[in-house]
């Protein structure tokens, strides 16, 4: 049936027939009116912004898929090093746009060490890991981390994709390392531990910012770049020769759980539980590696209701 002009709230929802009149306001502007328990069950508010577009003769009026990044001010006075971290890090995932970072004290301690070091240089070594975002005042007492490029929604996948990439090089990559007794090829895989971290970082600030196509998809994703940050880490603690044999069979899990998650199906759900239990019936298994190796696997177990 031809298009006749319908209002769509979202192009993924159910359609509700409904006329409206067009009002005039001032000069030229026209204005129509929204179903007051449409705006109540979408969350709109006075004076938020939508995104109005035309699809031939249709008006598609949305709520922005990606949210903008607001302004936080932070007293980190008081805090160590690590918890620096943690704090600022918290509100780049979290989604901020801006971070003001304020400290009473140039220097703090770092428990690693349990040296002082100044608390700028204990900021930067935070930004350095936060994709996007970049230092852009500083002063005796205050740092503004400010976002330089913005959130595009359509790079969420390719961002995602890179996380799994990633670990799979590292661990296919060290595992082949192992093998060979190759202990400086080893430590050269498992940099890129480094960059796991930043890219799952992001696509959690991406999550939050409002990129998936819903809340419950949000949430499995979460836990899937959980559990492969999760993983990462305990690859990169993996450097003696009798851990090859467990590293091989955790990189047959990740590699299987990859082509689950990206093209759920019965064969494929079988091969990667059968991946794991090879790995869990190995001899002298390192139990971190096998607990790493699980939590993947059980964070992408939901992706065949997810429409992947």
């Amino acid at each position: 049936m031809p298009n006749q002009g319908r209002v769509f709230l979202a192009p993924d929802m159910e359609v509700y027939d409904m006329r409206r009149k067009i009002i005039q306001l001032a000069g030229k502007t026209l204005v129509v009116s929204l179903p007051s328990d449409w705006v109540k069950e979408l969350g709109l508010k006075k004076g938020q912004e939508v995104e109005v577009s035309r699809v031939g003769r249709s008006m598609v009026i949305e709520q922005p898929s990606v949210e903008r990044g607001h302004i936080v001010k932070v007293d980190l006075s008081g805090l160590n090093a690590s918890l620096v971290w943690h704090s600022i890090i918290s509100h780049y995932v979290a989604g901020a746009g801006e971070i003001q970072a304020g400290f009473s004290k140039e220097r703090v301690m770092d428990p690693r060490t349990g040296l002082d070091v100044h608390c700028a240089d204990a900021i930067e070594k935070v930004v350095e890991n936060l994709i996007g975002m970049e230092i852009v005042r500083q002063s005796k007492s205050m740092i503004t981390i400010r976002e330089i490029s913005s959130v595009a929604p359509e790079e969420y996948d390719n961002v995602m994709r890179r996380v799994w990439l990633t670990c799979l090089g590292m661990v296919e990559d060290g595992s082949d390392a192992l093998a060979k007794g190759d202990s400086e090829g080893f430590k050269a895989a498992v940099r890129v531990e480094k960059n796991v971290n930043r890219l799952v970082l992001y696509a959690l600030r991406m999550l939050n910012r409002g990129v998936a196509s819903n809340v419950s998809a949000a949430l499995v994703d979460a836990r899937v770049l959980h559990s492969l940050e999760g993983f990462a880490d305990v690859i990169a603690s993996c450097a003696k020769s009798s851990d090859k044999d467990c590293l091989s069979g955790s990189a047959k899990v990740l590699r299987s759980a990859y082509d689950y998650w990206f093209k759920p199906s019965n064969e494929s759900a079988d091969a990667m539980y059968n991946a794991l239990m090879v790995l869990r019936k190995k001899k002298g298994s390192s139990q971190s590696l096998v607990a790493a190796a699980e939590s993947v696997v059980e964070a992408v177990a939901p992706a065949h209701v997810l429409g992947r």
